[in-house]
């Protein structure tokens, strides 16, 4: 049986709600302010407007976003520590990949003024790709 102690358990949440608010974060940055997710939005708000209204609102949806996390979270440890379900800890590859982009965004926010890359306008971006489907041209 593992034993946790309150110091273990008081880290745990510690690092869960750091990392939580990071995952928060990006979720509702991906799903609100995307391109791709734009046309699930409109669907949410045509076939669920009380939902939609929360899609929305970045403000609404983080809380729904924490929620279902921290839902995630404990309920997979119980699982984890009660029935010895270790799959039930495969939730962390997605919260992990949100998180680490959303640190890499951070990074590059904190860092942006001292590691630009050159920015190619996107007309001359548009000719060089019709360029390179020509055959003809070398």
């Amino acid at each position: 049986m593992i034993t946790l102690l309150a110091a273990d358990v008081a880290w745990l949440a510690l690092v869960c709600s750091f990392l939580g608010g990071l995952f928060v974060n990006s979720v509702v940055e991906v799903v609100h302010h995307s391109e791709i997710f734009s046309p699930v939005r409109r669907l949410i708000l045509r076939h669920l407007p009380y939902a939609g209204k929360a899609v929305t609102c970045p403000f609404c949806f983080s809380f729904w976003v924490g929620w279902f996390y921290w839902v995630m979270v404990w309920a997979s440890m119980w699982a984890w520590v009660s029935l010895r379900l270790w799959w039930c800890l495969l939730w962390i590859v997605p919260v992990g990949g949100f998180v680490s982009a959303r640190i890499a965004q951070l990074i590059n926010d904190l860092c942006y003024p001292y590691l630009k890359t050159i920015r190619h306008d996107y007309a001359d971006y548009e000719a060089v790709l019709a360029k390179s489907d020509d055959p003809s041209t070398p």
